[in-house]
């Protein structure tokens, strides 16, 4: 879960530092125009990241956790400590669009990456996890000609995954 919360905080940061240096740019409202086009953009990149190499949660469950970061964080800081009000939950540009997208896009780039990823070996490691992690082992030697070594084990969608790293 650290792993989750620690790519939203990141996404959350990321979107902070668009929405900084816009306004010191641009107007105010460009720069909600800038940060609702960039928030996306980032968390996009943000979930191919998580899903290539983590992939600890479904995709539903981890959109649902990236927008809820940036929601508390915005909630429990950006409004209190640098808005000083509450006020920017009114603007739909500033606020519930950028929401919105960060969780459709993150649902979305979950979806397409485990469903690219279905194949005979995704369909063995919803019934069988040993066929599962003997597969990936098996595609990790044939693509590289080495047999690799695993470096972490964890359920994640009811299967034994292996993430593993060329050394």
């Amino acid at each position: 879960m650290a792993v989750l919360l620690a790519h939203g905080f990141v996404g959350w940061a990321l979107c902070g530092a668009i929405m900084f240096i816009a306004l010191r740019r641009t107007t105010a409202e460009r720069a909600l125009v800038i940060h609702a086009a960039g928030a996306p953009v980032v968390f996009a990149f943000l979930s191919v990241s998580y899903f290539s190499v983590f992939d600890f949660t479904s995709p539903l469950v981890t959109a649902t956790t990236f927008a809820a970061v940036v929601v508390v964080m915005d909630v429990g800081i950006v409004a209190p400590f640098i808005e000083k009000s509450y006020a920017m939950f009114r603007s739909v540009l500033g606020t519930w669009i950028p929401f919105g997208l960060i969780f459709v896009v993150t649902l979305s780039v979950g979806a397409l990456m485990s469903r690219s990823s279905g194949s005979a070996l995704s369909e063995a490691c919803n019934y069988d996890c040993e066929v599962c992690v003997a597969g990936v082992l098996d595609q990790q030697s044939e693509r590289t000609g080495s047999p690799g070594y695993p470096r972490w084990f964890g359920g994640a969608r009811g299967c034994l995954r292996v993430a593993r790293y060329q050394l």
